[in-house]
């Protein structure tokens, strides 16, 4: 793979999208936390993790969309496919490129939730490993949008896939009625719980990304014109 090619793909993104990005990964991410770790008001709080939540929605729509079907649209990439590019590194610099932007803002959230939920009247540190795994269901949703945007280039079935991210939001909640009681015990206690049922689901979240990267590594492969 031409590692020095990837890089210089990956970086042709960052610029393109150089003002999106840092409004969308950085700057909105940022307009969450503020309220939620100094908002007064329990008001002020539920509209900072409000914000968050639609920080990383919103990421999930816009990176595969913007890098991959944007660039579609706008006929640059048969100029990008006409440099010495194979699908591994076309593949790889949307997926790496496209993922460092998310990572950087799933890290500014994670970092930035100890400090809210400490801040927080309603919330116990119990709740850090639930709101870990809720973390991690949005890096699957934004892992498989992106590898279905690349294989498919369907703008309908990016929107598909990224409209889970939207139902996983709306339902999450609803669903922990249905979740066992001594689980509900160690989200509500003072004390951080790292039990078998979150390490399990953290496990899988892991091995779903890594199946889907691959996946798309695989099913790349097979086409014989990405033009």
């Amino acid at each position: 793979m031409n590692i020095p090619m990837v890089k210089r793909l990956i970086l042709k993104d960052f610029y393109l999208h150089r003002y999106p990005i840092l409004g969308l990964a950085l700057a909105l991410p940022a307009a969450g936390i503020a309220p939620s770790v100094f908002g007064g008001e329990t008001m002020w709080r539920q509209m900072g993790l409000t914000i968050l939540n639609n920080a990383l929605i919103y990421l999930i729509f816009f990176l595969p969309i913007a890098t991959i079907m944007m660039e579609r649209k706008n006929h640059t990439l048969p100029f990008v496919m006409s440099l010495p590019v194979s699908y591994k590194e076309y593949t790889a610099s949307k997926l790496v490129g496209s993922s460092l932007v998310f990572a950087v803002t799933c890290c500014v959230i994670a970092l930035a939730l100890p400090v809210i939920v400490v801040r927080s009247e309603q919330l116990a540190l119990g709740v850090l490993p639930l709101l870990g795994v809720m973390l991690g269901v949005y890096v699957v949703l934004f892992v498989l949008t992106l590898g279905v945007c690349l294989v498919t280039e369907s703008f309908l079935w990016t929107m598909v896939l990224g409209l889970l991210s939207v139902v996983f939001a709306f339902l999450f909640f609803p669903l922990l009625e249905s979740i066992p009681p001594h689980l509900i015990e160690h989200w509500t206690s003072d004390s951080i719980v790292w039990d078998s049922e979150v390490v399990t689901t953290l496990g899988l979240e892991l091995l779903i990304a890594i199946g889907a990267i691959t996946a798309t590594f695989a099913l790349q492969k097979r086409k014989k014109d990405f033009l």
